[in-house]
């Protein structure tokens, strides 16, 4: 492969990689990448669980009794360790050669959108979607939809024999499975009642079945008349070709980031669906698709926040020596992990950028590596969803952002890139987009002549601040 189609896998596959590491991938075939890229997110060390707590962190007969003080100050230990689980998480992305089921599992993540403030909850529920990321899509629906905070998410408890909640039901269909219009308001009723009795155990998480909450007298659904079970439902909707080229069309989209030729997409649906739904098999047929190397496709996909905060990670090896940063950052541009705004995840696209994102997405690097503080305002992310979940950013943490320090070891990213790297060929590795007469013109006056001790720093912040860094 070319240095730019290598990039372009590992970019849409993952996050990027440091310019040492780039080499021995570019001798390898599109098939063998592909390969080894879903052989190295199933090794043991890349299925290992996200672990920021070992138990819950309080019980129902812990909380029975105590004050409003009290209950506010566990609270703020969950709100503490939520932080540690968005940055564990974080971690992985950043530094696990499994970086495939780490962007499969943010698009799943955004998919089956749904949040909590209970840190035990949401940790057990971003290890079930990883697990399940290059799985069974069948068996990942069937166990999400006794989730615990999707059971709350969507009005779960409150679905009832006596009073039917159609909430998870018509998202399972519209947004989870087949895409409106493919479904009536009956079968929506229908699919209801087959997941009344749905309960979990209060902050413990655990699922159970409550037989006297379950409605089993018989229901039509997609035409067919018997008494459902939920697992039923979801069997009955995977029967239907649409459910397997809603999910392709999906998934496509987000890793191809533009239209393949649709008799590429129609077979990469027919192998899904005849492979009984197995994530492994869609994106291996997207990665391995001529079409997704299609020079019309590199380098037009607006990097998400935590794309963008991960890529600059993996590009230079640049590392925090505080945490707390990276989630102010996630914040300021509309991105938080754990925290979807809403049951429809957050919008791809171009719907990343507005006025004060772009501005803050073009300081980004001057303000995380050179260290130049500038005053911030979080973005505010409206939910319509019933949820308590706030911010993982505590009192005071914007501050933090002022005060972010990272560390990169720029002797080591000039060695990987030849030892005294060019303009050239500091932003052919950066870049998935030529760069423009004005762009060069921008870094050359930043970074001044190129036998300046700090050449290499200055045109790589240079570079990671133009427009052409933001896309992948």
């Amino acid at each position: 492969m070319t240095t730019l189609e290598t990039q372009h896998l590992l970019k849409r596959a993952g996050f990027g990689l440091f310019p040492s590491q780039l080499e021995a991938w570019k001798k390898l075939s599109p098939k063998a990448a592909v390969d080894k890229i879903i052989g190295d997110s199933k090794t043991d060390e890349g299925t290992r669980a996200l672990e920021v707590v070992e138990e819950p962190l309080f019980t129902r007969e812990e909380m029975q009794g105590k004050g409003l003080e009290e209950r506010k100050k566990l609270a703020q230990q969950s709100q503490a360790k939520m932080r540690q689980l968005n940055i564990a998480w974080l971690d992985a992305m950043s530094t696990k050669p499994s970086f495939l089921r780490e962007k499969l599992s943010l698009f799943w993540h955004s998919h089956f959108a749904s949040n909590t403030t209970n840190v035990w909850l949401s940790q057990t529920q971003i290890n079930l979607i990883r697990k399940h990321s290059l799985g069974s899509f069948r068996e990942f629906v069937k166990d999400i939809s006794r989730d615990a905070v999707m059971l709350n998410f969507l009005n779960g408890l409150q679905n009832t024999k006596s009073s039917p909640n159609e909430n998870f039901a018509r998202e399972l269909l519209e947004l989870f499975t087949m895409g409106r219009g493919n479904y009536g308001e009956s079968d929506i009723r229908a699919a209801a009642t087959a997941f009344t009795g749905y309960k979990y155990r209060p902050f413990t998480g655990e699922y159970f079945f409550r037989e006297v909450d379950h409605d089993s007298a018989p229901k039509t659904f997609f035409g067919k008349t018997k008494s459902w079970s939920g697992d039923e439902i979801v069997d009955a909707i995977l029967e239907k070709r649409r459910c397997s080229e809603f999910i392709t069309q999906k998934m496509v989209s987000y890793f191809a980031a533009g239209p393949m030729d649709q008799s590429t997409v129609d077979n990469l649906a027919k192998r899904f669906y005849e492979s009984d739904y197995n994530i492994e098999t869609l994106i291996r047929g997207i990665l391995s698709a001529d079409a997704f190397y299609d020079a019309k496709l590199i380098g037009t996909r607006i990097k998400a926040p935590v794309e963008l905060l991960v890529g600059m990670r993996r590009d230079i090896g640049m590392r925090f020596t505080k945490p707390e940063p990276a989630i102010v950052v996630q914040r300021m541009l509309g991105q938080q992990l754990l925290l979807p705004p809403s049951v429809e995840g957050w919008k791809e696209g171009k719907n990343w950028i507005d006025t004060s994102t772009l501005v803050f997405r073009l300081r980004l690097a001057e303000q995380l590596i050179a260290k130049s503080g500038f005053d911030t305002q979080a973005k505010e992310e409206v939910s319509t969803e019933p949820s308590d979940a706030t911010s993982l950013v505590g009192p005071g943490q914007q501050k933090d952002l002022a005060q972010a320090q990272s560390m990169v070891s720029w002797t080591e990213f000039a060695n990987a890139l030849g030892g005294k790297p060019s303009l050239e060929t500091i932003a052919n590795f950066l870049l998935q987009v030529p760069l423009s007469v004005e762009g060069k013109n921008a870094v050359i006056k930043v970074a001044g002549p190129s036998s300046s001790n700090d050449y290499l720093k200055k045109s790589t912040i240079a570079l990671m601040s133009l427009p052409e860094y933001q896309v992948c």
